[in-house]
């Protein structure tokens, strides 16, 4: 039996019900067009509640093939990606460029082996690649010292290491980055307008796209369906508190409520106001809950805080970078909760 999409799931309407039933159950969903000559290519992650990232293929009009995000850099995938490929009835040897909308493993991953398989050009935003080339260079805006301060406890030190833990970084080290882009600029995709916007949070430099004539806007973990994104999970290197960032951001891509959302995990809609307004309510009431409990404990560390929040996984559940994540989101909202944009 079909699972329905309900009417009080903020006014989010799944846009392909196959892909919204297999992502509502874990499952990693078929490939399929999207538009003719745009298609959706989802691969498989190690993520509890997140099992699988989107990739989107599309077409100029040359030919010629342009990838939006990669995936994982793993021998599965690139073989379902060749698979996805060839079902399609394309060529890997047509593949001109690949962007990723941010620095994650799971949405650069594969970029040196797409590369070095095709000679595919590298694009991200030039904030984004600045932050890349500053963490896999060691500059870690989350130190030993931070850590300590938090309160961690000593033995659980060790896993929230990012020197030995899923680092930012494609086969080989840093990816080569043919081009850096700025924010209003265009892919160069023939046949094809597809403006770069600079949407901040999930991590400093993290990119939407929009292609208003195909009536899609590609959201990368911006906004996302299924799941809450993590907020400052990149470099942290300017002024700006992520939280801040991504409230606006979300504001910004309202404009765009007319398009598809396509993610880069979860499924693709409509609703992309509706949606956005549940995602800075979750933000804010994070910020809240974490103001209420230091202003009972002023002297709670930042460990104590995020042990009193909920997460979705459980905080007892919680280990590895997705434990740093959560510290990490929690110091930044008790800075937030703080700082004169923090609405209260």
């Amino acid at each position: 039996m079909r699972r329905r999409y309900s009417g009080d799931n903020g006014g989010m309407h799944p846009t392909n019900p196959a892909q919204f039933d297999d992502a509502m159950a874990d499952r990693v969903p078929a490939p399929d067009e999207v538009r003719e000559g745009i298609w959706s290519i989802p691969l498989p992650m190690r993520q509890p509640g997140n099992p699988f990232s989107l990739c989107y293929l599309i077409a100029g009009d040359d030919g010629s093939l342009h990838l939006i995000d990669t995936g994982y850099d793993t021998d599965e995938n690139f073989a379902m990606l060749l698979a996805a490929l060839d079902a399609f009835g394309l060529k890997l040897d047509d593949l001109a460029s690949v962007f990723a909308t941010h620095l994650h493993p799971d949405h650069l991953g594969m970029t040196g082996r797409l590369r070095a398989a095709s000679g595919a050009r590298i694009g991200m935003l030039r904030r984004e690649h600045e932050g890349l080339v500053a963490i896999a260079g060691g500059d870690l805006t989350v130190t030993e010292g931070l850590i300590a301060s938090w309160g961690v406890p000593p033995e659980r030190r060790p896993e929230l290491d990012l020197r030995t833990g899923d680092r930012p970084t494609a086969r080989g080290g840093v990816p080569e980055v043919d081009r850096s882009y700025e924010p209003g600029q265009a892919l160069e995709v023939p046949g094809r307008s597809i403006q770069l916007l600079a949407t901040p949070g999930h991590t400093a430099g993290s990119a939407s796209l929009v292609d208003a004539d195909a009536g899609l806007i590609y959201t990368g973990d911006t906004v996302l369906p299924k799941i809450f994104s993590g907020l400052g999970l990149g470099d942290r290197t300017g002024e700006a508190n992520p939280i801040a960032d991504y409230l606006n951001s979300l504001e910004m891509l309202a404009r765009y409520d007319e398009l598809e959302v396509a993610p880069g995990h979860g499924y693709r809609f409509r609703g992309l106001i509706e949606r956005n307004a549940v995602l800075a309510e979750h933000h804010l009431d994070r910020s809240r809950a974490a103001a209420e409990i230091i202003r009972a404990d002023p002297d709670a560390t930042v460990w104590e805080v995020a042990s009193r929040l909920r997460w979705t996984a459980g905080w007892q559940n919680l280990n590895g970078f997705f434990l740093l994540s959560a510290l990490s989101q929690t110091a930044l909202h008790l800075d937030f909760a703080r700082s004169d944009a923090f609405p209260g």
